[in-house]
């Protein structure tokens, strides 16, 4: 039981430290997307957090079951609110490549460069958030580094659609990505849901409450 213990508290806290990479790096595209109006950068910052969200969830679950005895709302948990973050930040970054996108033909020269090395930090964020799991075989673990590996290639779109618009003037690459990145994330963040239900409600009929 010990040993079982040791080995929850560890997860977690290997879920806690990818989701506070990915916290920092969100946090760093809303402050820089947002006075610039980028819709690139603020749609890739809702993304991350929704994705820090979803780590959270699974750290939180880890050591709620494993160190509490009463783990009832641990049970309704994950479904309430991986809906919540996976509905919300979809149809944010939706209305924002509907209504977003044309500023994108008003970003400087600079801004745009700043927009593609920010996104290849992604690309490093993203990258050691998904080490951070890399030696976890849960299958929470397990979908959150899968996730990862899809948000680097995200984030390489996102540098993609800022280097179009400098080489071709077109604003269509940076509002497709948008669209798919809303897509992603109702994709991705179903599937750790569902992953985070069956493990929730497996532990819930077999611990005693």
């Amino acid at each position: 039981m010990l040993h079982s213990h040791d080995h929850a508290h560890a997860s977690s806290l290997r879920q806690l430290s990818a989701a506070l990479i990915m916290v920092a790096f969100g946090a760093l595209e809303l402050v820089i997307g947002y006075p610039a109006r980028n819709p690139l950068l603020l749609g890739d910052a809702v993304h991350n957090l929704a994705d820090s969200l979803h780590l959270l969830l699974g750290a939180g679950i880890d050591y709620i079951v494993h160190r509490r005895r009463s783990h009832a709302l641990v049970c309704r948990l994950p479904l309430a609110v991986g809906i919540t973050g996976t509905i919300a930040p979809s149809v944010v970054i939706t209305l924002i490549a509907i209504f977003e996108t044309g500023h994108l033909a008003s970003l400087s020269g600079r801004q745009l460069v700043w927009t593609i090395c920010l996104a290849w930090v992604g690309v490093i964020m993203n990258r050691l958030a998904h080490d951070r799991l890399a030696h976890s075989s849960g299958a929470v673990e397990a979908s959150g580094k899968f996730h990862l590996l899809v948000d680097m290639w995200v984030s390489m779109g996102i540098a993609g659609a800022g280097a179009s618009l400098i080489v071709f003037d077109s604003i269509w690459p940076g509002r497709v990505l948008l669209y798919l990145i809303a897509l992603l994330i109702t994709i991705g963040a179903a599937v750790e849901v569902r992953t985070q239900v069956a493990g929730t409600h497996a532990v819930c009929i077999h611990r005693p409450r």
